[in-house]
């Protein structure tokens, strides 16, 4: 007896269940519209409607939409009846070629983005400039300047204009505050929109040339020397970062944040003329701020260099 009531109370529920499934069926199969042999279900309302909107925005929401809905397939019934065959055939082969092109366009974008490499390097820049050379002239005059902002009761001019073309130890700080790299020139000279010299590499974490204090030599032997992968964590991004650059001769060293990033020894160097940029290189929204820049004389390579 106990097992025959068991089975009935399991039948019960099934059958609960079964009817609360069918009622939701029957629910979401409302008919809410027909036109001829088409037909507008409730469910079709679910993802029309947005959420917490309330009943009588609601009511205006519905009806608009169904009687748009109404509309466009009288519409469509009409064209279909009054279009020949051959008309609704070349529609539908318009279709079919618009469907497979879309198809194809996505599947050639998404097979560019995988291998197509974005990273253009110096050496590439400098080549296409001077294949492209007479795509950059100008059409009119520019005035270039180079200029000393000094306060009227300065002694001696002469001496702080030596101290600028000498950029024997250069110190300053670097606040990288978006994607791109930049740099500190010296020894360098400019002649429209090439430089030549040599660039210690300021760049944020992560960014392709992250080798901030590294040497390179633009318009020339490109990269010198870059600091080694341990001292990757050394630049402080949406920081300020102290940078001090020591040029003796043909001897060239920097910091980054007190650590020795590089010690180069290059004869080249110690030829080398000209004065100090701020170079802004990569990314359209890059963007650095400098500040306390500070220039110092030596006579002796072996200068205190403590932070």
């Amino acid at each position: 007896m106990k097992p025959l009531v068991a089975l009935c109370c399991v039948i019960f529920l099934i059958s609960c269940d079964l009817f609360k499934i069918q009622e939701k069926q029957r629910s979401d199969n409302e008919i809410l519209a027909i036109v001829n042999t088409e037909k507008f279900f409730k469910k079709d309302l679910t993802i029309l409607l947005p959420q917490n909107i309330n009943k009588i925005d609601s009511q205006l929401l519905v009806k608009s939409y169904i009687q748009d809905w109404a509309v466009k397939k009288l519409l469509l019934e009409k064209a279909e009846n009054n279009s020949s065959l051959e008309t609704v055939i070349q529609i539908d082969d318009l279709v079919k070629d618009y469907k497979e092109s879309l198809l194809i366009n996505n599947y050639k974008e998404q097979l560019v983005k995988q291998k197509l490499d974005t990273v253009v390097t110096e050496e590439e820049l400098e080549e296409y400039y001077f294949l492209n050379k007479e795509n950059f002239k100008l059409n009119e005059e520019l005035v270039k300047i180079k200029f000393l902002c000094v306060n009227n009761t300065i002694n001696d001019k002469k001496e702080i204009l030596r101290l600028f073309k000498s950029d024997d130890i250069l110190d300053l700080e670097f606040k990288q505050e978006s994607n791109g790299n930049s740099g500190v020139f010296f020894r360098s000279t400019i002649d429209g929109i090439i430089i030549k010299g040599w660039q210690v590499e300021v760049a944020p974490a992560g960014h392709p040339l992250d080798k901030t204090g590294g040497i390179y030599e633009s318009y020339g032997r490109g990269w010198l020397i870059k600091p080694d992968s341990k001292y990757d964590s050394v630049v402080k991004d949406n920081e300020w970062n102290k940078m001090r650059i020591k040029v003796f001769n043909d001897q060239v060293t920097t910091w980054v944040n007190g650590t020795q990033m590089i010690n180069l020894k290059d004869s080249i160097i110690s030829k080398g003329k000209g004065g100090i940029a701020l170079q802004i290189h990569d990314g359209g929204g890059i963007k650095v701020k400098w500040k306390n820049i500070k220039i110092h004389e030596f006579k002796k390579p072996d200068i205190d260099i403590n932070f």
